[in-house]
């Protein structure tokens, strides 16, 4: 699984934002997003999340 290591992350790089899928129960998750959600990353990086069943 991709998200497997998240609780490590999150312990190495304090305040780091993990996003997943509300409806996934990712592990670590601090923010869950929803089908249609926009999402920047700074200035240049923007994100849509898409739900694929």
């Amino acid at each position: 699984d991709h998200a497997g290591g998240n609780e490590k992350i999150k312990k190495l790089v304090p305040g780091i934002r993990v996003f997943g899928g509300s409806l996934d129960n990712v592990k670590g998750c601090t923010d869950q997003v929803e089908h249609g959600d926009k999402i920047s990353l700074g200035n240049e990086v923007n994100v849509l999340a898409f739900h694929t069943p």
